[in-house]
């Protein structure tokens, strides 16, 4: 049949043509077979114009209006690369994609165990876009059902003005629960754990005894002194002479990942050629080391020396190749990492190769970090993953800030006090007999009744922020917060053994120094991290130009201007603004002017100066 719709209409209507008046009936419901078309005859009748008249006027739907074909949000375009900004914009990991015919397949994140949604031991979701953007769908692995893309923009948008009305029966909450970030971020007041508490203060970097005198060496004799750098360089020194030789009450080791953020040409080298000279001076000279390009050789050289320090210059590369690389290697790098860092009062066992039927152990490894890098380069190189599986919370980041003044170098040597205390360490036996190198029995270091109790509230404090934290499903902050007693017992640890390294005692003075300084940088490395570390690109170009305001005076930017520091073009830059708006980080503010008002933009809950006027996200 050429037209259909000539003759099959909606029940309840009336054709007209001219002053002939039809109405449709329905044909009776046959369901073991199909209508024929000589039925439809019958069932047409003609009607008067009374009854039209009297026929109750149309029912009009009632609930959200119908949305689009594809997607009704414009402002990406209907491409698999327009599908992936806007799972990006708001916040969705998006793991990889690969082809799929004329389809894109979108990886997200891995989902939480739910037996009425997923398969046990929980699931990846994939999203299979079509490239003219008419075809997404939301599927999940080891199920039959696959679910449109208007049910996976309500599970992960549930509040947006403009989302199309979910199926019946279908909630995708819970599945993408895992997926979807919900920490606070982008400069809002929502969480307290984001706001910046600046550098750290000079007074923090001073501690008595070895530490203190071999900041004052590498102060006096560096061309361009650093007191972050150099006070980094002192602590990892100590912490590796300590190293399988002490321990506290809760046998708590000396082992730290240390992290110096300074400008080039700022002096991130000297510290280093310190250390060397001292370890060289004393016989130690085997326990350096540089870089490791695996986690096997970096096992390999803590089989052959337990207690190492590894110096590295521009960790931040280290870290891209661990974010981007798709091989084995790097992940092998972080799992050693990690791994070594918590078996310090415990034993490492080595991996099993091919003619070696007892691969042997590692009988408490100290492997120390003194590592150094350009602060954003190392902050935009964190992922999602890094910042989550306990490798950022480990490390103690120190920022040095601008570059001290150029002085004369000196030459490096150091003083007789140092040299004798580094010495003393050196010969220092871990336990009795000569087995002391391979299973040391370490000193423990006692501690003060009130530096106890002061650990017992820190650790308190600690606990109570990541109760927070974990009520506001913030992965991050209770990652971070959980490793805040430990590293600032190590902390305390270290400032007893360098005060008095022959009968060291961890007092309330000890305690207040590493609380404070932990607490300070807690805060700092959650907000630079919440600044810097993006989930993909369109959430970079999102993280930069919060940074362009939050650095502008008044923290806000004019339209040209912003644009300007931006350097993108016109539409990526509105719609880098628009989803800003729409989550409420920024604001779009008037400004009254000579001629015609000018727009500008400013980081949400600011105060605005009069003569201000803001509005929603119409530009």
């Amino acid at each position: 049949m050429g037209n259909p719709a000539r003759i099959v209409k909606a029940i309840g209507t009336v054709a007209r043509k001219g002053d002939d008046l039809r109405g449709h009936a329905g044909i009776e419901d046959r369901p073991h077979r199909r209508s024929c078309l000589v039925d439809v005859p019958a069932a047409i009748e003609p009607v008067t114009r009374g009854q039209l008249e009297a026929l109750p006027a149309p029912a009009r739907p009632t609930g959200a209006p119908r949305a689009k074909a594809a997607r009704d949000d414009e402002r990406f375009p209907d491409t698999p690369a327009g599908v992936r900004a806007w799972l990006e914009a708001r916040g969705v990991d998006v793991k990889g994609e690969r082809r799929n015919g004329d389809k894109t397949l979108l990886l997200l994140g891995r989902c939480p165990v739910n037996p009425e949604i997923v398969s046990t031991g929980g699931s990846d979701i994939a999203v299979l876009v079509g490239d003219d953007g008419k075809l997404a769908y939301c599927n999940k692995h080891n199920r039959g059902r696959d679910y449109t893309w208007h049910d996976l923009r309500h599970a992960i948008d549930p509040d947006h003005a403009a989302r199309p009305a979910a199926a019946p029966g279908v909630d995708l909450s819970v599945l993408l629960a895992g997926s979807v970030p919900a920490r606070s971020r982008r400069g809002g007041a929502a969480d307290a754990s984001v706001d910046d508490p600046g550098p750290l203060p000079g007074e923090m970097l001073r501690v008595p005894g070895f530490i203190g005198e071999m900041m004052d060496h590498c102060l006096a004799t560096a061309p361009y002194p650093n007191p972050t750098l150099a006070f980094c360089g002192a602590l990892a020194l100590q912490a590796l002479l300590a190293g399988r030789k002490v321990r506290d009450a809760g046998d708590n080791r000396t082992n730290l990942y240390l992290l110096g953020l300074a400008h080039s040409a700022s002096g991130k080298d000297w510290p280093r050629k310190v250390n060397t000279k001292v370890l060289h001076a004393v016989g130690l000279a085997d326990r350096l080391g540089e870089r490791f390009a695996s986690g096997e050789g970096l096992q390999d050289a803590l089989l052959a020396t337990p207690a190492m320090l590894f110096q590295t210059d521009e960790v931040d590369t280290l870290l891209e190749s661990m974010k981007r690389a798709r091989d084995g290697r790097s992940e092998s790098i972080m799992a050693t990492l990690l791994t070594m860092y918590s078996a310090s009062n415990s034993v490492f066992p080595m991996r099993r190769r091919a003619g070696t039927p007892e691969p042997g152990v590692i009988d408490q490894p100290c492997l120390v970090l003194f590592g150094t890098a350009i602060p954003n380069h190392y902050y935009a190189a964190l992922s999602e993953r890094m910042l989550t599986n306990g490798l950022f919370a480990r490390m103690i980041v120190l920022e040095s800030g601008r570059r001290g003044r150029g002085q004369e170098p000196g030459v490096i040597d150091p003083p007789g006090r140092v040299l004798e205390t580094a010495a003393w360490w050196a010969g220092l036996r871990a336990g009795p007999g000569n087995l002391a190198d391979a299973h040391p029995v370490p000193r423990t270091v006692p501690h003060t009744d009130e530096a106890g109790r002061l650990l017992v509230e820190l650790r308190e404090h600690a606990e109570a922020r990541y109760a927070e934290a974990e009520a506001r499903c913030d992965a991050v902050a209770t990652t971070v917060w959980g490793r805040v007693g430990e590293n600032a017992r190590k902390l305390a640890l270290l400032y007893a053994v360098s005060e008095n390294h022959e009968t060291p005692r961890i007092d309330a003075r000890g305690v207040r120094w590493a609380s404070g300084l932990i607490l300070h940088q807690t805060q700092r490395m959650l907000f630079m991290a919440d600044s810097y570390a993006a989930q993909g690109e369109f959430d970079e170009l999102a993280l930069r130009l919060l940074r362009k305001l939050r650095e502008a005076e008044g923290r806000g930017l004019p339209h040209s201007v912003l644009l300007k520091r931006m350097k993108l073009d016109a539409k990526t830059f509105r719609q880098v603004v628009e989803t800003l708006v729409e989550r409420g980080d920024i604001e779009v503010v008037t400004v009254p002017r000579a001629g015609s008002a000018q727009r500008a933009y400013r980081l949400a809950h600011e105060v605005k100066p009069d003569g201000e006027t803001s509005h929603g996200g119409e530009m």
